[in-house]
């Protein structure tokens, strides 16, 4: 299911959707956190820079994998309203991806970051019959 042993409960709080949702869109929170990570990843390391710490960065990032797991087994339609906090965010990035004509020259930022959490979670997901798109395909 999720990536713990319990799956996260959407949150009803305004302020942690609204956090979230910056996190997912591309605010400056998330171009230091993935541009970190990804320093990281690229060194081989597996611990995160000296000066920062993990947990709230972990806890990020697997917000982040349950709204994708969520979004991508969601029988709503995209323009539905769903309860589950940005459902709707993350299935209009996937509109996006389907449609953009940057992507190609891997020059949309948008379709960069849903790339990366893509990569995320095809790193993490054991499930033979995943429904995240392109989860068995991300190497």
């Amino acid at each position: 299911m999720g990536y713990e042993d319990k799956p996260l409960e959407p949150e009803s709080e305004g302020g942690a959707d609204e956090y979230l949702e910056s996190i997912i869109l591309g605010t400056r929170a998330l171009q230091i956190s993935m541009s970190t990570s990804v320093m990281v990843e690229l060194e081989g390391e597996t611990h995160p820079p000296e000066g920062r710490s993990s947990p709230a960065s972990a806890l990020e990032i697997r917000k982040i994998l349950d709204v994708l797991m969520h979004a991508s087994k969601c029988p709503l339609a995209p323009a539905s309203q769903c309860q589950y906090p940005n459902c709707r965010k993350i299935k209009g990035l996937y509109r996006h991806g389907i449609q953009c004509e940057d992507r190609l020259s891997g020059g949309c930022v948008l379709c960069q970051k849903m790339w990366y959490v893509l990569l995320l979670h095809a790193r993490a997901c054991k499930e033979s019959e995943c429904h995240v798109p392109r989860c068995r395909f991300v190497d």
